[in-house]
């Protein structure tokens, strides 16, 4: 989010740049989120020693890490395409919607593995 808007100071959005912005974070933050939910699904089943709570637990660290990331990127670029101030919605919004978007995740991967 801070290099977006750092790289947002004063220039215009472009597609090209915006694509590429969003794909080299993307790679990066899909491996953040592995790695992150990897960790967490080991603790989680060599604590509780149940594979599809650690399965959903870890999955969803993976997806919130990943979409927290994009939305970091996409948000305040929509908001300055818009010709807005992209620090408003660097801040609270970005945070609401990864919020939001990491407890659908959890409850629909839970709803689903542990059936």
């Amino acid at each position: 989010m801070t290099l977006t808007l750092q790289s947002l100071h004063g220039h215009r959005v472009g597609w090209r740049g915006t694509l590429k912005s969003v794909s080299a974070e993307f790679l990066t933050a899909s491996l953040l989120g592995a790695a992150c939910g990897l960790l967490v699904a080991l603790v989680a089943f060599a604590w509780k020693r149940h594979l599809p709570v650690a399965i959903a637990i870890g999955l969803t660290i993976c997806l919130a890490i990943t979409t927290a990331c994009l939305l970091g990127i996409l948000l305040p670029t929509a908001v300055r395409a818009l010709r807005g101030d992209p620090k408003i919605a660097a801040g609270p919004i970005v945070l609401a919607t990864a919020d939001v978007a990491t407890l659908l995740f959890y409850f629909n991967l839970a709803g689903m593995i542990l059936k």
